[in-house]
């Protein structure tokens, strides 16, 4: 994928705002999506073998089904979440698509 390819619809917010969700909605930072929304989602992982996370951002998700065993990518419409992604790791791989593209 270009990473400078004009694509219809961009997330020019998702773009611009992507620190700010990482630092203020992930790894911990909010109480409720720690304590409720993932251990909901680690129970539907369970034995799962693949997961493709459309609409990934950083990647919390992503990385949540490495560790539950499943190989795992997680892809996202905005570069900026992507490459947030990218540098926490953690066993997936991580792209940039729109989900009307997948």
């Amino acid at each position: 994928m270009d990473q400078g390819a004009i694509v219809e619809g961009e997330p020019d917010e998702w773009e611009t705002h992507a620190g700010w969700w990482a630092e203020h909605y992930s790894e911990g930072a909010d109480v409720e999506y720690t304590e409720q929304i993932l251990p909901l989602l680690a129970s539907e992982l369970v034995g799962s073998r693949r997961v493709v996370d459309v609409g990934c951002g950083e990647g919390q998700v992503t990385r949540l089904a490495v560790r539950a065993g499943s190989r795992a990518i997680g892809v996202d419409a905005a570069w900026n979440q992507v490459s947030i992604a990218q540098s926490r790791g953690g066993g997936p791989a991580f792209g940039r698509a729109l989900a009307t593209r997948l």
